[in-house]
């Protein structure tokens, strides 16, 4: 199966977006809308981006982290934050229709 990239900015996980709202997100990006997910950062702090997640329990569903300006094909995803406030309609920009998963 081929996935498509899902590039979001490292920053994207860190203070003022809620941790654990990211953890969200890309659980419903990889899980439910089949991406792979991608992290852009500045190639020097990969390490620190690196060490941040981990420690933040943000890596299960990240399959890699990439260079800010590389040439990746990709969909890019980007808000000032994730919040609980905006998580649907992040989610929605992504494709993910709760609709879908409704019973009844």
């Amino acid at each position: 199966m081929n996935r498509q990239n899902l590039l979001l900015p490292g920053d994207l996980a860190c203070p003022p977006s809620e941790v654990f709202v990211f953890r969200s997100f890309t659980f419903f990006a990889r899980r439910m809308c089949d991406y792979t997910i991608l992290v852009e950062v500045p190639w020097e702090f990969r390490d620190t981006y690196w060490n941040w997640f981990k420690e933040n329990y943000l890596m299960d569903h990240i399959e890699d982290f990439v260079a800010q300006d590389s040439q990746i094909e990709a969909v890019r995803f980007s808000v000032p934050k994730l919040t609980c406030e905006n998580l649907h309609f992040s989610l929605r920009k992504i494709g993910f229709d709760i609709r879908k998963y409704k019973q009844g």
